[in-house]
């Protein structure tokens, strides 16, 4: 049987996340003096679920995209053989890229909803770094809306 990575597991096996898919969200102090006898640092780190931007309003036609893209990973995956061409396991990350709107839209749908991304969260620059590796990959010539705007915001070289 093959081995399957789907894209975000590659980026964060090439470093290019910052982050590892079992790697929990950030602690937050305890404000309560019962559980600590310090007072919360301010450098407290937000945690990961939290965008470092204005949140977006996901479309519906982008919520579904990016489920798609999840059942329809889980199902090729799940089939694959030696045979399975890359391009094949890899189809399914192209339905936020053609379905949402911007880069802001898809960075949103995928802080809500990580687990078809192979995460269990991501945070806004999780999403710019998978973003560069979808459209590297997948959409070279920045032709999907999302891709057109990551190039269009410098996110793209």
């Amino acid at each position: 049987m093959k081995k399957i990575i789907p894209l975000a597991i590659a980026a964060i096996a090439l470093g290019l996340t910052g982050c590892s898919a079992s790697e929990p969200p950030a602690p937050v102090a305890s404000s309560t003096p019962a559980e600590s006898s310090t007072p919360a640092e301010s450098s407290t780190p937000a945690a990961p679920s939290e965008p470092t931007t204005e949140a977006v309003k996901v479309s519906t036609t982008c919520a579904d995209a990016v489920e798609k893209q999840g059942k329809e990973y889980d199902e090729i995956s799940a089939t694959a053989t030696d045979d399975t061409s890359d391009t094949e396991l890899n189809a399914p990350y192209m339905h936020p890229l053609e379905d949402c709107k911007s880069f802001a839209e898809y960075a949103q749908a995928g802080i809500d909803n990580p687990a078809p991304w192979g995460m269990e969260w991501n945070k806004e620059e999780d999403m710019k770094r998978m973003v560069g590796t979808a459209c590297f990959n997948l959409d070279p010539k920045s032709a999907t809306p999302v891709c057109a705007d990551a190039k269009e915001l410098g996110l793209l070289s």
